[in-house]
């Protein structure tokens, strides 16, 4: 451990270094110099399973790419907390945090619990008390279109806002980051709140793909997730605790695509999913206590493409389905509700079937 701190402390890369790729150090630090490098444009710290600490990061204003992999060991990003109570100095470099990021991974730190360790309530050389950067994190955001990746990452609970971002994805982790964003209030009476005003009168606004697996506190964000304007594209796998899809489903009014899958206690489906006049592609996959479909599906007049596998319990769709203008393609499995094409006289295409395991895919002319 100690030799490799020693090497990489060594280690003096030339100050216009654009790339730097650190993999399996086993030191607790970085050093010094890795602040220095201001000309980086991309920086991935990759299973450094001992690191603790790392260094400021936040004024490489020309980081594009940035990756923390496997530093199980890591639970703040920043390595100190910043005071704000006498300066707007810093808070305007903070306002600034990667302005030229573009993609962001945070994967498999299992102890990351925010960007910085906000202690606070001290006194700074000045014998004025400690304001700490966490009690204002939620007025410092991260630039416009970046692409964020959150996996495996389960204490992660706070991080700078990522309100102006078209597409998240976020597995194994808590949706806390994400719900405090959708919930920054619309105006502030903070003296920070006009510097970066913009991004909070409509946030996530400009979202379009939403990725969420394995997020155990998924149903509190989906009360909210009609805020999600802009939203095409929607995903969610492996959330246990979904046990239904809720009303607010029916607001997303520009959504595609939506997804389902291996949620294995929904039970549900909200009739209000029938207002998502933009959808074309609908999947469920792997609900065994799914029964019925609602008949809100009917109203889908967009649907092009309909696939339900792996939902044992089900045993037709709506029969208005079949009336819908663009509906050409149907992949079902473990349930009969082919028969209820048969009964429109509908011109058929093909239909082809397996008999290891029981599914179709039915195709309208």
């Amino acid at each position: 451990m100690r030799n490799d701190e020693m090497a990489l402390d060594g280690l003096l890369p030339p100050q216009n270094l654009k790339a730097l790729i650190v993999q399996n150090y086993m030191g607790v630090r970085f050093g010094n110099w890795l602040s220095s490098l201001t000309n980086l444009v991309e920086l991935e710290l990759i299973n450094c399973k001992c690191c603790q600490s790392l260094p400021t990061l936040h004024h490489l204003s020309y980081l594009k790419k940035l990756t923390f992999r496997a530093l199980p060991a890591l639970e703040y990003v920043s390595d100190r907390d910043w005071d704000l109570s006498s300066t707007s100095s810093t808070m305007s470099k903070l306002m600034s945090l990667f302005q030229s990021l573009e993609e962001l991974t945070i994967s498999n730190c299992d102890n990351l619990k925010g960007w910085w360790p906000g202690k606070g309530g001290g006194t700074n050389k000045n014998g004025e008390v400690m304001v700490s950067i966490v009690e204002h994190q939620h007025q410092i955001s991260f630039p416009k279109h970046l692409v964020l990746y959150i996996n495996n990452c389960p204490n992660l609970t706070s991080m700078p806002l990522f309100p102006n971002h078209e597409s998240l994805r976020l597995y194994g982790t808590s949706s806390e980051p994400l719900q405090q964003t959708i919930n920054v209030a619309a105006t502030s009476t903070s003296s920070f709140s006009a510097i970066h005003s913009s991004c909070c009168f409509s946030p996530l606004s400009k979202l379009k793909f939403l990725i969420l697996l394995d997020v155990q506190d998924i149903e509190f964000l989906l009360m909210v997730i009609g805020n999600l304007s802009s939203l095409e594209s929607l995903k969610i796998e492996l959330c246990l605790n979904l046990a239904l899809l809720p009303d607010g489903i029916g607001d997303l009014s520009s959504l595609v695509s939506l997804v389902i899958q291996d949620c294995s206690y929904l039970v549900s489906i909200s009739e209000e999913i029938g207002n998502l006049l933009s959808l074309e592609t609908l999947t469920f996959w792997g609900y065994p206590n799914l029964e019925t479909l609602p008949e809100g599906l009917c109203n889908l007049i967009s649907l092009q493409s309909l696939t339900v596998l792996e939902c044992h319990n089900l045993t037709s769709l709506p029969k208005g389905i079949c009336n819908l203008p663009f509906l050409k393609f149907v992949n079902g499995q473990d349930w009969m509700c082919i028969s209820t094409f048969a009964e429109t006289g509908q011109t058929q295409d093909y239909i082809t079937t397996s008999a290891s395991t029981g599914s179709f895919i039915y195709c309208l002319l």
